[in-house]
């Protein structure tokens, strides 16, 4: 299998002559086309960086006279087609290939790691789903050294636990334990020095992989587990600023209740912090705000108070100071298409959450009073109808209630235990917490 990956491969880079900037030629048989893109991922989007056009002689060459930054690069066709390759340190090489053919017509003439990068892609496909796979990896790895190809097929190969690992029954019997190492281990093989991955899809990738496969629902494990990621990427300026990024943006959105704290988490140990240098003020200023809102209505917070409430009957209340064990504050407006269904929905458990100390108050965010009399009469909703006139954008901004419906459950703590549940959600909550 060694003589697979190397067949082809001219002398090692550290023999061919450095010459300045870039200067790539590329043949591609069966193509009738005038011209070519070079281009590159960062993250999940790419950049073109030249465009080229047919020479007389049927030939396209990018050229420049200063170097680009290192990464992988690719050639796009007029048609979307494209083929991957890198730029490392040496940026002079001729690129050959068939269009609609890359796979297996791949050849670079002047560039080891390419021609090795070409000759790995077409074993791993011939070998796919097939014994010796575990071979064209190694013997990969082993000649391409500590090159920035070696660095991207690296960070690539599929996860194995250790052979003393899978030699051990009781190890691999243990689901908790193989989920902790993998975890643990799942960023062993990135170079997070090596900024040339960052124009490639591979930290995106892993990155993403990790936050929506890997990490675990807590907030408090999932930020030791982004510290460690940090801190390796720290080495590297542009690393640790695609990281963090990535990360921050990731949350910004919270796909998890109670994630929203690890974006208030990141915004202010790094951004607001000022350690994150390259943001400008107006785009910190966009942070230091949704930190305001996020932050007093995290899970454990103390509830924000509320002034006192008008009932349907003309009675005022103030909800903390409610007798039962939990809360439920369920913001809502008649003329809303999701509260429509979200508020029959919700009612239709009302006993059931009053049974396990619950009370539900349902708490009109719309001026107009007659839509919200109207609905509650022709629903029958018995549960505690609230609404205010003189208060309502002190209400809206405490709980951040300007899009409805929006759910959010109290302790007997008065601390938040829940939001933005779904209607479907709220009695299966109470029952599984009110056991514990």
């Amino acid at each position: 299998m060694l003589s697979l990956i190397l067949a082809g491969l001219p002398h090692t880079q550290a023999q061919e002559a450095k010459q300045a900037g870039y200067h790539i030629e590329i043949k591609i048989a069966n193509f009738t086309d005038s011209s070519l893109i070079l281009a590159h991922r960062f993250g999940d989007k790419f950049y073109t960086d030249d465009t080229t056009h047919m020479d007389g002689q049927g030939h396209f060459v990018f050229a420049g006279q200063e170097a680009l930054p290192r990464g992988m690069y690719q050639v796009v066709l007029p048609d979307k087609q494209f083929f991957d390759f890198f730029l490392d340190d040496d940026q002079h090489m001729i690129l050959k290939t068939e269009s609609g053919n890359f796979i297996h017509a791949n050849q670079a003439t002047g560039h080891a790691m390419n021609q090795l990068f070409f000759n790995w892609h077409r074993a791993i496909e011939e070998h796919r789903g097939k014994p010796g796979i575990e071979t064209v990896w190694d013997t990969t790895l082993q000649a391409a050294g500590s090159s920035l190809t070696a660095k991207f097929i690296r960070g690539l190969r599929p996860f194995q636990l250790p052979a003393h690992v899978q030699r051990d029954s009781a190890l691999m019997a243990n689901k908790q334990w193989q989920y902790y190492y993998y975890k643990n281990h799942f960023f062993d093989e990135i170079d997070f020095c090596e900024s040339g991955l960052l124009r490639s899809p591979l930290l995106h990738n892993k990155i993403n992989q990790f936050l929506t496969q890997v990490a675990p629902p807590q907030p408090d494990s999932i930020v030791r587990s982004l510290e460690q990621i940090i801190d390796r990427a720290r080495c590297s300026d542009d690393m640790f600023r695609f990281c963090l990024q990535t990360m921050l943006n990731y949350y910004a959105e919270p796909k998890i209740m109670g994630t929203d704290a690890i974006y208030v988490y990141l915004a202010k140990k790094y951004y607001l912090s000022g350690e994150a240098t390259w943001i400008d003020e107006s785009n910190l200023n966009v942070i230091r705000d949704r930190v305001n809102e996020l932050e007093p209505l995290l899970i454990g917070k103390k509830a924000p108070e509320l002034p006192p409430l008008e009932t349907l009957e003309g009675e005022y209340i103030r909800v903390m100071e409610s007798d039962e064990d939990w809360l439920v504050l369920y913001f809502w407006e008649p003329n809303c298409g999701h509260c429509k269904t979200s508020t029959p929905a919700l009612f239709s458990s009302y006993e059931a959450c009053k049974a396990l100390g619950a009370e539900i108050f349902a708490i009109h965010t719309r001026l107009d009073r007659e839509p919200w009399v109207n609905y509650i009469a022709e629903h029958e909703l018995t549960w505690i109808n609230l609404t205010t006139t003189t208060h309502i954008r002190e209400v809206l901004e405490a709980y951040e209630a300007f899009n409805t419906p929006k759910v959010f459950i109290i302790d007997k703590n008065r601390r938040i235990a829940a939001k933005d549940l779904t209607a479907d959600q709220v009695l299966g909550f109470l029952q599984h917490y009110s056991k514990k």
